[in-house]
């Protein structure tokens, strides 16, 4: 089950990450384009 939690964390945090740039844009994306990760803070 180890090997999985790796997965598991990197899931949570793209999902966290895709929607801190809907937020950020307010616009919801199936793909966020690169350019709005450039006002997207950390």
């Amino acid at each position: 089950m180890k090997k999985n939690s790796g997965v598991a964390s990197l899931e949570i945090s793209g999902a966290y990450d895709h929607r801190k740039a809907e937020l950020t844009m307010k616009k919801l994306y199936d793909k966020v384009p690169a350019s709005v990760w450039t006002f997207v803070r950390e």
